[in-house]
């Protein structure tokens, strides 16, 4: 069992526009843990309510990291220096 750490920028007007039952890519943006619109404090806050201390992946789904494998591994230490305010 792992959780997965994967944040998006809503675009709340699109959304508006093609609708909940539309591909999610019509109306967010993947984006690196800490610069979309998830509440990362709620989110680590509900794991530890329902008792959850298993691991937390991080999935990189942001273009703008998608250059090169230097790209790659600086957005995981990215997301990592990010989520570590979160987590004991």
């Amino acid at each position: 069992v792992h959780a997965h750490a994967k944040d998006v920028r809503l675009d709340k007007h699109r959304l508006d526009e093609v609708g909940i039952m539309a591909h999610p890519l019509q109306y967010h943006t993947p984006k690196l843990p800490g610069l979309g619109d998830v509440n990362w404090g709620l989110f680590f806050s509900t794991l530890a309510d329902a008792g959850y201390d298993g691991p937390v992946c991080v999935e990189v789904e942001d273009r703008a990291y998608e250059g090169s494998l230097a790209d790659r591994q600086e957005s995981l230490r990215q997301s990592y220096r990010y989520l570590r305010n979160y987590t004991p």
